[in-house]
């Protein structure tokens, strides 16, 4: 169970990574030693100026990455007891809308 926001970085490159907005995930359940994520929900817009300079680059650009980061957790395995406190912290890569020139 995501108990806050998720927190969504747009990776630029190796050294730079840039705060865009965050968004609120539900819930998510495993099965088969994965979780995907699967989710409709409503993105806030943090920094305008940056969500530009993304926005911008998904023309030319194959691929971004983006960072999600979100805190506290409670995650339920079986029947083990409830985790709490747990960090959400994954890259995903996602293909652009690249245009060429022909």
């Amino acid at each position: 169970m995501f108990t806050e926001q998720t927190d969504v970085s747009w990776i630029e490159d190796e050294n730079t990574e840039t705060h865009l907005g965050h968004m609120q995930l539900h819930d998510l359940s495993a099965k088969g030693k994965r979780a995907l994520i699967n989710d409709s929900t409503e993105f806030f817009i943090d920094d305008g100026e940056a969500f530009g300079r993304f926005s911008g680059s998904l023309i030319t650009s194959k691929n971004f990455t983006w960072r999600l980061v979100s805190h506290n957790l409670r995650v339920q395995a079986l029947k083990f007891p409830v985790a709490k406190g747990i960090t959400f912290d994954k890259r995903v890569l996602i293909n652009g809308s690249e245009i060429s020139g022909q």
